[in-house]
């Protein structure tokens, strides 16, 4: 009797797998898929096998792909992430991807497993339904926050009888985009619990949308004694859902304001960098790290250091979501010499 080979076991074994299993060589090419893969893509392993992700996925997922690959080939960096796919068959659904390196023969591979949480998700979203709302006005205190800022400051104005046409349409043009925030935040919250999008996709012009954050953080910033140190933004454009992306720079910022308040030296900056094709965005603070029994559960929903009234851990797991559904990373960099997190997003041709 001849016994299988452990490859014939092996690769028998992968294809009974309901998790996605694939290898890919440096030039991005598919070396081996099991059947999982197969039906996720709607299409024959023949398909597949020997062809790269440009021939399988639409121009922005396969450069983020590509951009993800070679760092793991390069550093042997472990990634993990979570993304909404549309199926072959146009079902929505959350999978969360770990992709790490190989050596063979002393060649590098990249081996990557998918799996299909979207029911994984919706059990935990259920588990902290009774958090939702605690959360929601955690979310909603940050445009309100501007919207008294700004109310005090045209009083002031007023007092003093120098409230022209100019400040009433400044005054104006704020409350329609604190509106816009309340509208954006409310139908957010609203996506994360039905894991639906529920906003159209909008080109946005990067100087713009950091303009724009400047904007709304300056209360919490000022109400916490943190500066708000000057930055240069290259010139560049980004997709975003709504106000999803200036949403999830706002979270971080507060997050740092928050962090730094009781210390000596408090300030936040934002550095840029930008590649071919992606921006990445680095919001450091003068804290000095987050201990790694903390970092490591950062990104978990409602994960949270605060108590219940200042809120629940929202703002990251929303942010979190929120890239993943824009293609992009968000991560803490806890080899940074300051509290450091990393928003890399895909650049808007």
């Amino acid at each position: 009797m001849t016994l299988p080979t452990a490859s014939t076991l092996t690769t028998a074994l992968l294809d009974q797998m309901s998790d996605v299993a694939f290898i890919k060589d440096h030039k991005h090419r598919y070396l081996y898929g099991n059947n999982a893969l197969a039906l996720l893509l709607g299409k024959p392993l023949t398909d597949i096998i020997g062809f790269d992700d440009s021939a399988l996925f639409p121009p922005e997922f396969s450069q983020k792909f590509w951009v993800m690959d070679d760092r793991v080939l390069e550093t042997g960096e472990q990634v993990t992430f979570e993304e909404s796919v549309i199926t072959a068959t146009g079902e929505r659904i959350q999978m969360l991807t770990k992709k790490m390196r190989l050596e063979i023969g002393g060649r590098h591979y990249l081996l990557g497993i998918t799996r299909d949480v979207t029911e994984f998700n919706k059990t935990v979203h259920l588990n902290h339904m009774s958090k939702l709302s605690s959360g929601l006005a955690h979310e909603l205190l940050t445009p309100l926050t501007v919207m008294d800022f700004n109310i005090q400051k045209t009083k002031g104005l007023l007092e003093k009888n120098s409230f022209d046409r100019t400040a009433a349409e400044n005054f104006l043009s704020k409350m329609q985009l604190v509106q816009k925030r309340l509208t954006d935040t409310v139908q957010a919250v609203q996506a994360f619990a039905t894991q639906a999008r529920v906003q159209t996709l909008e080109k946005k012009d990067l100087t713009e949308l950091c303009e724009e954050v400047r904007e709304l953080v300056a209360p919490r910033l000022k109400i916490r004694a943190v500066d708000m140190l000057d930055f240069a933004v290259p010139p560049a454009a980004v997709f975003s859902l709504g106000t999803q992306i200036s949403q999830v720079l706002v979270n971080l910022i507060h997050n740092s304001a928050d962090a730094v308040a009781t210390l000596k030296e408090r300030w936040v900056r934002l550095e840029f960098s930008r590649s071919a094709v992606s921006i990445e965005i680095r919001i450091i603070d003068s804290g000095h790290g987050i201990p790694p029994e903390i970092a490591s559960k950062l990104m978990e929903p409602f994960f949270s250091t605060k108590t219940g009234g200042e809120g629940t851990g929202l703002g990251l797991s929303l942010a979190a979501r929120i890239v993943a559904d824009h293609h992009g990373e968000l991560f803490y960099d806890a080899a940074a010499p300051h509290t450091t997190f990393v928003l890399r997003l895909p650049l808007a041709a």
